[in-house]
């Protein structure tokens, strides 16, 4: 993944199936797997620790693929504002090495990739707006992507404060 942040461009809402539910966000379509080589696709929030945040009887997302192995989504269920998710797939077998984990910031009903050193920035604590600023991305290539980004944050930021 590149650095920096970028926008998911296609709707990424998935409708729930029990109506006055929550809509679901969708993170990341995959193909169907070997389940003998991967686990499924999962996602859980980043702590301030940097280390993924899951409790006994909760979670955060699921797999929409119907059985083990399927094509599907990876999606959040009811997603928090200003959190940051961690996703990826595991693989399996002797000195398996499996896909670097991806990250997502979710503000607004929107959701944003981030590299792993701004996902962490945020997930510490750190102004979203600034972490943008220092981000090496910012200084080097897609400026005006992440530009824009930000100028999209800074005002969802700023409405909450309303």
């Amino acid at each position: 993944m590149a650095p920096g942040m970028k926008k998911q461009k296609k709707s990424n809402n998935i409708e729930s199936k029990n109506k006055g539910e929550n809509k679901m966000i969708s993170v990341k379509s995959f193909k169907a797997f070997d389940a003998e080589k991967y686990g499924d696709p999962w996602i859980a929030a980043l702590g301030k620790e940097g280390k993924a945040v899951i409790e006994k009887d909760t979670y955060n997302g699921g797999y929409t693929g119907p059985k083990k192995s399927d094509a599907g989504k990876l999606y959040i269920k009811e997603p928090q504002d200003g959190t940051v998710y961690i996703y990826g797939q595991k693989s399996k077998g002797e000195g398996a090495v499996g896909p670097h984990p991806g990250y997502i910031y979710y503000l607004n009903g929107k959701t944003y990739e981030l590299n792993s050193i701004d996902a962490h920035k945020i997930a510490e604590g750190s102004d979203p707006l600034e972490v943008l600023d220092d981000s090496y991305n910012y200084h080097v290539n897609k400026a005006a992507e992440i530009q824009e980004m930000k100028e999209e944050i800074g005002e969802a930021l700023a409405a909450k404060k309303e």
